[in-house]
């Protein structure tokens, strides 16, 4: 198999690092594209009282300010790839990342895995199995 069009979710944890430096790694032996994502959680998904709350505008102009500092970070890190392109989108981890390598065509998605189990589990759930379980293209995950 030849990957072209990688995507490497992040949340700029020690985990998706560890997954970034192999999506690095392969999109520069298959001379591919790299696509970083980054999402910013929006609360009003979760509860359309939060967008009432008078914090609610500023909080969203601070998270992405803060993941735009952070991903200019995550860039300076890609050491092998020649083509990478970064997006921060707002909405839900798992629909966004598997909308975003719908939408661009991606033929593997790398991403990190936190190895959440029991409660812990089942209290943060896992973006990582929901796209595993969607995605049209390959997943591939890297465990902390």
């Amino acid at each position: 198999m030849k990957f072209q069009n990688i995507l490497c979710p992040t949340d700029f944890s020690e985990s998706a690092a560890k997954a970034l430096t192999l999506a690095d790694e392969m999109a520069a032996q298959f001379d591919g594209k790299l696509n970083l994502l980054h999402v910013v959680y929006d609360l009003n998904i979760y509860s359309g009282a939060a967008s009432t709350m008078a914090w609610y505008p500023t909080m969203y102009v601070d998270l992405e300010k803060i993941a735009h500092e952070e991903m200019q970070k995550t860039l300076k890190s890609v050491k092998r790839a020649k083509r990478v392109s970064s997006k921060i989108e707002r909405g839900t981890g798992s629909d966004l990342i598997l909308n975003y390598a719908r939408a661009n065509g991606c033929d593997l998605i790398v991403m990190g895995t936190h190895g959440r189990s029991g409660i812990e589990r089942l209290v943060m759930g896992s973006t990582t199995e929901l796209v595993i379980r969607h995605a049209e293209c390959p997943v591939l995950t890297v465990r902390l």
